[in-house]
């Protein structure tokens, strides 16, 4: 009986390495894509586990689109790609993995020039500086 358990918690663990395996080395998101849908179906065939969200807003002449997605099963972790517009196009300019929360609400505060995101319980869990991100006003000056 020892031995039956021994083995049964040695499966398990093993399942649930699996179960949070990362997605492939391969998988990449777009550098750029002309609309938002050429980004969220890129993304669809990437996923794996998990639902597809995304939300835009705009703010400072800057206009963000930020996808994320929880790939795991047992972990609190998101991927986060998030892009700027230039009128023409949107660019990536932000890919990462995000631990510690599965599930993201993104904002453009008023008081800071930074991407800031919220868990599921309301904690920021990061805050990206926009420094790099130009704004779409500035070329039509």
């Amino acid at each position: 009986m020892r031995y039956f358990i021994t083995i049964w918690f040695a499966s398990l663990f093993t399942f649930a390495c699996l179960a949070a395996e990362p997605r492939p080395s391969n998988a990449e998101v777009p550098k750029s894509a002309k609309t938002r849908e050429d980004v969220l179906a890129a993304v669809e065939k990437i996923k794996g586990f998990g639902i597809v969200q995304w939300t835009e807003t705009s703010r400072w002449g800057r206009r963000i689109f930020a996808v994320w997605y929880c790939p795991f099963s047992g972990r609190a972790a998101v991927y986060v790609h998030a892009y700027y517009f230039d009128d023409k196009e949107w660019h990536l300019f932000w890919d990462t993995l995000l631990d510690g929360t599965h599930d993201l609400s993104v904002e453009l505060p008023a008081d800071k020039d930074v991407l800031r995101c919220r868990g599921a319980d309301g904690a920021v869990v990061h805050t990206e500086p926009l420094d790099t991100v130009p704004k779409f006003y500035d070329k039509r000056l």
